[in-house]
């Protein structure tokens, strides 16, 4: 190996941009550009490239993890979560939003019901996860004691070494959590910067601090203002805790007082920073001029003066950074430019190099925690060095080849135990852990509950059984018996189950590829979105919806609009998107009472045929904010319901009573997020349920406010609300905290009516009855001391369930008059019941 003074390399290759990084680069750079000239900038840049922007398919899951195709979950992401102006929002937006709806959920909440996690915990592990994570750090004394963040599950601590988990993020905005940080000398005392560390998901809103081991959070000074920032590393002084350096896309930043203050030392974005092993006065920082020459710099007095250690002549290059215990003046510097990712060494920290082999995947890089030439890298599948990088050995597969370790893919983070022998891996199906003593790898996934669903659909017949469509790790498919079986792979998307037969479903991969049928629970699929004619563009999530009225037909909602009559067997178009034919329909509604009246949505913009797709009337709601799911009243498909995006305030919900022609604000009591999703419940008052940024919220037609619904949920995205009729159930998948239920709201029983008996404490529904009716509880004063008569005022027998807020009152009787007699705060009332 050649040792070099100050890199000076030039290597000739072609000069492309690297689509490892360019467009999240566009995204840091440009913050006073809209979101639809960011999205611009971005295509053209795709466009330029070298390698191709087609989108992959459904069988080439391996290729999921394409930069195009996170550009393309980016892009459908945030155009939901826009400000007015169509700008990215800032973190002060964000913070505004989550600080008022925190204080306004601790004395707002629901008392209706109780949310309880019903989603999936465990998983085979490999090509089977569980969700993302990003980081594991670990109790300096207590290697059974360590924390895993997820950018959108939060933090989960354990204290028996991965067996078990608790959530430890109460505090964050989201729940999303990154890099996180012990103090050495007082455990208790936690550091993590919230938002994603890939630093292209969710970005940051800055750094939070725990004194009490996790069980409480709050902001540090470090607050951003800026939109699209993100902290790729934090790290801690090894000889001062109060010492923290963060490298972020807007500056180097570092407080000297545990978060209390914290000064930007050096301008420009940063990609990585290290401390040398056992100095506090010597900092590592790579500079991430991206569209310029990146450098690595030194500083050996805490951060005041730095000097460049490296002279490289690249563009479009990222840097990481790795240092090791085992020798302090050892430091990895790893490239990724234009494809081409170079590996160096300095043994004398900085002053001089050697050129190592370069890295077939570099988004993890580090050293073993046993041997200085033992090196790991790798992105969708890990690769080891065991000659001090002169060559790279692939040690996992994402799949099960059968060469290599199954391990899921996309490693993000790479980290050590007190334990030595022992090496932890962060990817997007969970944590793993290698024990290099003898080869074996864990997974430490199971108990994280951290799954990113973007859609669910339930069993119209069964109480338990439904289907999910989470991000990196495919389907799940909950069984007649609670338990859950992987469905499709990859990333799954849009789902439905036919209501009367759990063994028909459908799931669908990215941009409405590989939409998938199956007739017989899985056993066997058919993919029917080869069916349709031609090439179609669809959204990330592409919508489709089984006919209310027969289930036997679907529409699907691409550039153009397409239905099946027979499962998707064959396809015939029926409309397109005349507000933007190059992009796919948004959402995708079928009215309950008249199969030929459909509604579609793009934007801001809403779409209605009334004769099945002959003829399609565009209808422009106030504001500008994006539709994002469109709700319709089963009974009256002219009572039109649309949640919305955005961050401007009351501009949430809008409802129509006469078939879209006029629209009314509907808004009032929500947090200024984006709403996800919106449903009525059906034989309700006008009860409605949306799910938001923040949570579930609902409201009926009496009451004149939005409330928050249930307790227990944790503050996390709700991207999809469906009911359960068979179990009376209302179910929210969340992208990043998984699957919840909750009972419905008290007066939703099956076959209630709006008719029934009220008074000051109780609604008794329905009334007349057939084998039972509710009592439920309109005021804090229980209903007690029930009891039946007939007319004689003989006494007859019945049953009672009690549940929160109501009691279910079961009868088997013949046919006639009934009283009903009860008691609530001290008074006694009597009602005629009528039995069918």
């Amino acid at each position: 190996m050649k040792a070099l003074h100050l890199i000076t390399l030039v290597l000739f290759t072609p000069v492309v941009m690297a689509q490892s990084q360019g467009w999240k680069q566009l995204v840091y750079a440009n913050k006073t550009a809209t979101f639809q000239e960011l999205c611009a900038q971005i295509e053209t840049y795709f466009k330029e490239s070298a390698d191709s922007i087609e989108v992959v398919n459904a069988s080439e899951k391996e290729e999921e993890g394409s930069e195009y195709n996170k550009y393309q979950q980016w892009k459908y992401f945030m155009q939901f979560r826009l400000t007015e102006e169509g700008y990215l929002p800032s973190p002060e937006v964000v913070l505004e939003a989550f600080a008022n709806e925190k204080a306004k959920q601790k004395v707002a909440k629901s008392a209706l019901c109780d949310w309880t996690f019903i989603d999936q915990v465990d998983n085979d592990g490999g090509y089977w996860g569980i969700g993302r994570t990003t980081c594991v750090t670990f109790h300096p004394a207590n290697d059974q004691l360590f924390y895993v963040c997820s950018p959108g599950g939060g933090i989960w601590k354990t204290t028996d070494g991965g067996q078990t988990y608790n959530s430890a993020d109460d505090g964050l905005p989201y729940g999303a959590a990154s890099n996180l940080l012990i103090d050495p000398s007082d455990p208790n005392t936690l550091y993590v910067s919230n938002g994603d560390n890939s630093g292209w998901w969710t970005t940051t809103t800055g750094v939070y601090k725990s004194t009490d081991a996790g069980a409480t959070w709050l902001p540090t000074d470090l607050v951003f203002s800026l939109n699209a920032t993100a902290i790729y590393e934090l790290k801690m002084s090894p000889t001062n805790p109060s010492v923290i350096v963060a490298a972020t896309t807007d500056g180097l930043f570092r407080t000297v007082d545990g978060g209390v203050n914290w000064t930007n030392i050096r301008a420009g974005a940063y990609s990585s920073v290290s401390f040398k092993p056992g100095d506090g006065n010597v900092i590592y920082a790579a500079l991430n001029d991206y569209w310029g020459v990146s450098q690595v710099y030194k500083s050996t007095d805490a951060g005041a003066t730095w000097n460049a250690i490296t002279a490289f002549t690249w563009n479009y290059n990222f840097i990481t950074l790795a240092t090791t215990n085992l020798d302090a003046d050892r430091l990895l510097v790893s490239c990724d430019y234009s494809g081409i990712r170079p590996l160096f060494q300095s043994l004398d920290g900085g002053a001089t190099y050697n050129q190592l082999a370069d890295t077939p995947e570099n988004t993890m890089i580090g050293y073993s925690p046993n041997d200085v030439n033992t090196l790991y890298c790798g992105y969708v599948v890990a690769y080891r060095s065991t000659n001090g990088g002169n060559s790279w050995d692939q040690i996992t597969d994402w799949w099960g080849s059968g060469q290599f370790t199954e391990i899921h893919a996309d490693f993000h983070y790479i980290a050590y135990s007190n334990n030595s022998s022992h090496v932890y891996f962060c990817n997007d199906g969970g944590v793993y852990r290698l024990n290099e003593t003898n080869q074996q790898w864990t997974d430490l996934s199971n108990g994280l509950k951290i799954g990113q669903f973007y859609r669910i659909a339930n069993a119209g017949n069964h109480p338990l059984v439904m289907i999910g469509g989470t991000q990196d790790n495919g389907g799940r498919k909950r069984l007649p018996n609670g338990s859950w079986i992987n469905a499709n792979g990859g990333d799954g998307m849009e789902v439905a189950m036919r209501p009367d037969n759990i063994q028909e479903y459908y799931t669908c991969y990215i941009n409405g590829t590989g939409l998938e049928r199956t007739l017989n629970g899985g056993s066997t699929t058919t993919n029917i979105s080869d069916n349709l004619p031609g090439d179609q563009v669809g959204q990330w999530v592409t919508p489709y919806d089984l006919d209310p009225n027969n289930s036997d037909e679907l529409v699907a909602g691409y550039n153009r609009i397409f239905r099946s009559p027979n499962k998707g067997n064959t396809w015939f178009e029926i409309g397109t998107n005349t507000a933007n034919p190059s992009e796919g329909v948004m959402d995708i509604e079928i009215s309950a009472t008249d199969q030929d009246v459909i509604f579609a949505s793009y934007s801001d913009q809403l779409f209605k045929t009334m004769n099945g797709g002959g003829l399609w009337e565009n209808y422009n709601l106030p504001g500008n904010a994006p539709i994002t799911r469109i709700a319709l009243d089963p009974a009256n498909h002219d009572h039109i319901y649309v949640s919305r995006g955005g961050y401007t305030n009351n501009t949430k919900v809008y409802k129509s009573m006469d078939g879209g022609t006029t629209w009314t604000n509907y808004s009032t009591g929500l947090p200024n997020v984006p709403c996800n999703v919106i449903i009525m419940e059906p034989n309700s008052p006008g009860r409605l349920y949306v799910g938001n940024d923040f949570g579930v919220y609902y409201r009926d037609s009496v009451m004149t406010s939005w409330e928050p619904y249930g307790e227990n949920l944790p503050i996390t995205f709700v991207n999809d609300l469906e009911i359960a009729p068979a179990a009376n159930k209302l179910r929210a998948g969340t992208f990043g905290r998984g699957i919840w239920e909750a009972d419905l709201c008290a007066t939703s029983i099956a076959g209630i009516s709006e008719e029934g008996i009220t008074d000051t404490y109780a609604l008794i529904y329905p009334n007349p009855v057939q084998n039972s009716f509710s009592i439920v509880q309109k005021t804090v004063h229980p209903i007690e001391q029930i009891q039946m008569v007939d007319l004689n005022g003989k006494k007859v027998a019945f049953q009672t369930e009690f549940k929160q807020g109501m009691v279910v009152v079961n009868v088997d009787l013949p046919a006639g008059f009934y009283l009903l007699n009860y008691t609530a705060n001290g008074e006694v009332f009597s009602a005629k019941i009528a039995v069918e």
